[in-house]
């Protein structure tokens, strides 16, 4: 991948790259040594990045879920990394959604999530990432026990303690899994209502498709209190702050 034209920053550049994948679609095609005028993957790793759509849980590297698996071994999620290597070899879609589950059923306590987040500060670091928009499912963590209260406070902790110990900014979309139905959905919104992390910026619907009509959820996502969770992710906006601008504005 050639540096897109009239963009002159580089490793050393803390601005944001943005490259044209239809334009510069040479990337490691090549070998190592590339096209001329390629990108190395140290440089491209160098080169401060954004990342609008990763999951706090999906993103888990495999070092952070062998000590959450560690601390609960009676979850049947491999502790060491050779056995997660084939814990996560998915056979497909549904298969890959009950490794998600399982993984995100060690987030039992706070300190779980907090240590998840702070984790994933560092992944996103190594990766030159400056900041990242994290989608989040609280009824998740509220069936594992965490109350929506509590996760918001160690989104914040953990976002906190990146932001210092990484320099990456953290955001967050609270995301109704599909699976759980319009109830889930109100749960959620619920969630984000009364109890927003300082970082909220969006608020939408994941999970699988099969069997689900997006459209069941319409009425969750036209009730008045959908706008209302904009409002607070606003508020969230001035007291959160952000080290790479200003955020974008809250998607409902």
């Amino acid at each position: 991948m050639t540096a897109p034209a009239g963009n002159t920053a580089g490793p050393g550049d803390r601005r944001p790259v943005v490259c044209d994948p239809v334009l510069e679609p040479r990337v490691g095609v090549d070998g190592p040594a590339g096209p001329p005028g390629a990108v190395s993957d140290e440089e491209l790793r160098a080169w401060p990045k954004v990342d609008l759509h990763v999951h706090l849980v999906g993103s888990a590297a495999p070092h952070t879920v062998a000590e959450l698996a560690a601390r609960h071994p009676e979850a049947g999620v491999p502790a060491d990394l050779v056995g997660l290597q084939d814990f996560y070899a998915f056979s497909d879609f549904a298969h890959f959604i009950r490794v998600y589950t399982a993984v995100s059923g060690l987030l039992r306590t706070a300190a779980d999530v907090e240590a998840l987040v702070l984790g994933l500060g560092a992944d996103l670091s190594a990766q030159g990432v400056l900041y990242a928009e994290v989608t989040v499912t609280p009824v998740a963590h509220l069936r594992a026990g965490v109350a929506a209260d509590e996760l918001a406070q160690a989104l914040d902790r953990g976002a906190a303690r990146g932001r210092r110990a990484h320099g990456v900014e953290l955001a967050w979309v609270y995301d109704i899994a599909a699976g759980d139905g319009p109830a889930g959905g109100d749960d959620t919104l619920r969630a984000a209502l009364r109890h927003p992390p300082a970082g909220l910026v969006g608020f939408g619907l994941g999970g699988s498709e099969a069997g689900i009509h997006r459209s069941d959820f319409r009425d969750v996502f036209a009730r008045p209190g959908c706008g209302a969770a904009q409002r607070s992710a606003r508020r969230g906006d001035r007291r959160a702050g952000s080290g790479v601008g200003r955020r974008p504005r809250p998607r409902c």
